[in-house]
């Protein structure tokens, strides 16, 4: 059986967030051509933790703090130049 990854799943594949799980900090870094524009992480009730707004290349990271998240599941949601994705990341303390 052949398998062939959509564009989603590529666009996804190239924004990487690490640790997974996190304790203080949350890398956010595009590997492919994508430049990162804004970056919104939501806890699973869906109430906004925290914002970050700004527009930075390729390759470059943001590192966000995590270090005022209790212990729990969080969605973290990307707005790159081709793309939208929303990652799950949970944060342990």
């Amino acid at each position: 059986v052949a398998y062939t990854a959509s564009v989603s799943e590529l666009e996804a594949s190239s924004i990487r967030v690490y640790p997974n799980p996190a304790t203080d900090i949350l890398n956010v870094v595009s590997v492919g051509s994508q430049s990162l524009d804004g970056i919104t992480v939501y806890d699973i009730y869906g109430k906004q933790v925290l914002s970050w707004k700004s527009s930075v290349s390729a390759t470059e990271k943001v590192v966000l703090s995590t270090s005022d998240f209790a212990s729990g599941t969080y969605y973290v949601a990307i707005t790159s130049s081709e793309a939208n994705i929303v990652k799950r990341v949970v944060v342990t303390k």
